[in-house]
């Protein structure tokens, strides 16, 4: 089943809390790497939901119905699916907030909960230990790798690339 909706508007808020003992034992290192950002980012969250999910439309096209063997059922489906969407649509765009609210929230906020918030992709990744050994060069941490290396410094980002993006 396809349907397009055209001039959509969405509201969309979020509920977010952090876990402070957990900000605090974030190593640094770990989220100097762009690549580790998100990761570290979940593994601090006490909980993630979202409070509104808020959809409107302007219109909403016909249904387009497809994968059917016989092409009289096909053909007899979208006789019966033009003739609801004739009748009905000021009706279903009235209720699509409503449904996109109640529904579809219930729906992200189980994905949200079930993979997002899920123990096995909430680890922020340590960082690598050799880049941490010896003294901090301010040169590679502060400034991007071509800046850094025409000051001499190693200029390949060894602690990460977060600092200058």
């Amino acid at each position: 089943v396809d349907i397009t909706l055209t001039d959509i508007t969405a509201t969309i808020g979020f509920f977010v809390s952090f876990d402070m003992d957990s900000i605090l034992k974030i190593p640094v290192g770990s989220i100097l790497h762009s690549k580790n950002t998100f990761p570290c980012i979940l593994s601090i969250l006490s909980e993630l939901f979202l409070s509104n999910f808020n959809i409107q439309s302007e219109s909403i096209g016909e249904p387009e119905i497809t994968g059917f063997i016989s092409t009289e059922i096909e053909t007899a489906i979208k006789a019966a699916t033009s003739a609801m969407h004739a009748s009905y649509e000021k009706n279903m765009i009235e209720a699509l907030p409503g449904i996109s609210n109640l529904h579809i929230r219930k729906v992200l906020n189980t994905l949200i909960n079930d993979y997002l918030l899920s123990p096995t992709h909430i680890i922020c990744p340590s960082p690598e230990i050799e880049d941490m050994i010896g003294p901090i060069d301010f040169r590679d941490l502060l400034m991007d790798g071509r800046d850094a290396s025409s000051t001499s410094a190693q200029g390949n980002a060894p602690y990460g690339d977060i600092p200058f993006k």
